[in-house]
């Protein structure tokens, strides 16, 4: 059997993260986490280091989180940037 995806999501909109979680029902896909910050985010990746990453590219410093986190050793979080 395959085993699930680690997924977290990263949204100052409540309704986009709710959306989000509704589409992944009956799939693979497991929420682990989610967020509405750029803190959280980082948080997140580093505390609870989920298989893929969803985060709004529109809030604020989301580009230098991500800069940041090509230096971090053994990164292993995909991220997917939503517009």
């Amino acid at each position: 059997m395959d085993s699930d995806i680690r997924i977290a999501i990263v949204d100052h909109h409540p309704l986009c993260r709710e959306g989000l979680k509704c589409m992944v029902i009956g799939t693979r896909l497991v929420v682990v986490a989610e967020g509405g910050t750029v803190d959280d985010a980082r948080h997140i990746l580093k505390h609870v280091r989920p298989d893929i990453l969803l985060i709004d590219i529109n809030l604020l410093d989301s580009t230098s989180l991500l800069t940041e986190m090509t230096a971090w050793p053994r990164a292993r979080t995909r991220i997917v940037g939503l517009t």
